[in-house]
């Protein structure tokens, strides 16, 4: 097997996708560990990732017999294919370990199922450390791609996410790490590892396309089962972001929500509870246009500034405030959390 004598558009390719895949998966673990966890949690993530990555570097350099020039591309179709593969097990043995081991046990599996997210990331530092140490220079663009894949990978997670749900997105860019590595190996004449990244491409591809479609039509699917010590149940809606998870659920007709009521409500009223990383959350009430049925809401001791003499101050009534067009929500914050 002889070294590439220069190197070759698939190498700047890979290289993009490799930096791109990279860095929005390092994205998707800061709002797996905010919304599991807590948001000062999603600086480990970015400590894990250095850290991973730093393993993956030092590897190949302890290891210069085995990431020779001319083992560039079979080396990197399979770690590619392992980042693709260990980056998809460690984001289901997150999701999954608060519901398969005791409630005793649930901090030490999530946090031995966290150091897991190291694997991935040290098999992209081996790819990435590769491709711009063992090619021939080619004057900087090598790294340019790397620089720029990595940039994409940040904004483009952002459109992303407002598509599918991050574990589709997951799924999917592992696809994609995988099929760099199969355009890096094909023709090098290595069987092995061309079928290898060639069948983790199409499965986790087709996985992608079946999970998307499942959360797309509401029907069960894999995600957040636990959050902050509490089972995620009921869910109506959820929507995701690179800076937050909204998820509605049911509260159905019963007594209305309320910080401090001087008198207790004797109508019942149909409410939904919307929260913001299973953390900060408002209550969502429905109206049909009957105003009438909020007047519970003059007797809630956070509504009192409502209630000062309007024509003193300018302003206006408390029915005045609430009022909204029928058939509408509308809703109020219920704690102090920032969303």
């Amino acid at each position: 097997m002889q070294p590439f004598p220069r190197i070759l558009g698939r190498h700047y390719f890979a290289i993009f996708i490799l930096a791109s895949v990279t860095l929005s998966y390092q994205i998707l673990i800061t709002r797996f560990f905010s919304v599991m966890l807590y948001y000062h949690f999603a600086f480990a993530a970015i400590s894990l990732a250095m850290l991973g990555l730093t393993r993956g570097a030092m590897q190949v350099y302890r290891n210069p017999e085995r990431y020779a020039p001319e083992r560039v591309g079979p080396e990197f179709a399979r770690h590619a294919a392992r980042f693709a593969i260990t980056g998809v097990g460690a984001m289901i043995c997150f999701l999954c370990a608060p519901v398969l081991v005791p409630s005793e046990n649930v901090l030490l599996a999530l946090v031995a199922s966290a150091v897991a997210f190291v694997l991935p990331l040290t098999e992209s530092g081996v790819c990435i450390t590769l491709l711009l140490t063992r090619l021939p220079y080619g004057g900087g663009w090598l790294y340019a791609c790397d620089l720029a894949g990595a940039a994409l990978g940040c904004l483009g997670i952002i459109f992303v996410l407002l598509v599918i749900d991050p574990v589709s997105a997951t799924l999917g860019i592992g696809a994609l790490a995988a099929g760099a590595g199969w355009m890096v190996v094909r023709g090098s004449g290595d069987v092995r590892n061309l079928r290898l990244s060639g069948a983790v491409t199409l499965s986790l591809g087709a996985a992608a396309l079946v999970h998307a479609g499942l959360d797309t039509s509401g029907k069960s699917h894999l995600g957040v089962f636990w959050a902050k010590g509490t089972q995620q149940t009921g869910t109506l809606f959820e929507r995701w972001n690179t800076y937050s998870r909204v998820r509605v659920t049911a509260m159905g007709e019963s007594v209305p929500f309320g910080w401090g009521f001087s008198r207790e409500p004797e109508t019942k009223i149909e409410q939904n509870y919307l929260d913001i990383d299973a953390d900060a959350g408002t209550v969502i009430t429905r109206h049909d246009g009957d105003i009438s049925k909020f007047g519970y809401l003059k007797n809630d001791v956070i509504n009192s500034a409502y209630l000062v003499d309007s024509r003193r101050f300018g302003r206006r009534s408390l029915s005045e405030k609430i009022s909204c067009p029928p058939g509408r929500f509308w809703g109020r914050r219920t704690d102090n959390h920032a969303g």
